[in-house]
């Protein structure tokens, strides 16, 4: 081993920025209370969130040109 860090898998994004928010109990969307962590899935299509106090994992789609989320 080299003692360098290996590249990452995929090119990180350049910057975050707030798009969109759904809330627990709010327009249909449930198991999101407590939400802790979440992980775009690398094709960008899905939005993973884990929920501490539901003990869920909430499921959205991810519009990729806009960034805007849906429940499923």
């Amino acid at each position: 081993m080299s003692g360098q860090a290996e590249d990452p898998p995929f090119e990180p994004l350049e910057e975050l920025v707030f798009v969109d928010a759904h809330l627990d109990e709010v327009e249909g969307v449930e198991g999101s209370d407590g939400s802790y962590d979440m992980v775009i899935f690398p094709d960008g299509e899905f939005l993973y969130a884990v929920s501490v106090f539901d003990g869920a994992l909430v499921t959205f789609s991810r519009n990729i040109d806009t960034g805007n989320l849906a429940f499923l």
